[in-house]
């Protein structure tokens, strides 16, 4: 088990817990990718319980979603109305000493969740994966 409970300084952020246990996908990824019920082409990013990973909902379109994955796979922010992508340096001992934010521009008031920067390409393939599999 993983566990990065320890409190984070900076911005009032959400320590991020999760375990390595397998996903019925095989990915050891603690979050997924959910298309919206209600909305055509719509995805928010959920934690294994179906909960927002922040204190919003992180979400958008597919293709704000391909953009995230090119961010994510190239190491660089990202930002849109409901989808926010930032890197920084972890206060964790986290491979590179990296770690990925997850939040909502409009509307994350200060709770950021963070991945650490080694399973970062593991999301985006989830991410990928999920996209391809609603295609319109």
């Amino acid at each position: 088990m993983t566990d990065s409970s320890d409190s984070y300084d900076n911005k009032g952020d959400i320590p991020l817990t999760y375990n390595d246990d397998r996903f019925s996908d095989g990915s050891a990824i603690p979050w997924r990718l959910e298309k919206s019920d209600g909305l055509d082409d719509w995805y928010c990013l959920l934690d294994a319980n179906g909960r927002y990973v922040s204190d919003a909902c992180v979400e958008g379109y597919s293709y704000h979603w391909r953009e995230a994955v090119q961010a994510l796979r190239s190491r660089a922010n990202f930002e849109v109305k409901r989808l926010g992508i930032e890197f920084s340096d972890s206060p964790h001992n986290n491979s590179n000493n990296k770690q990925v934010g997850f939040y909502s521009p409009r509307n994350t008031q200060g709770l950021y969740a963070y991945l650490p920067i080694d399973l970062v390409d593991a999301l985006a393939d989830h991410i990928e994966q999920e996209l391809a599999r609603h295609a319109l």
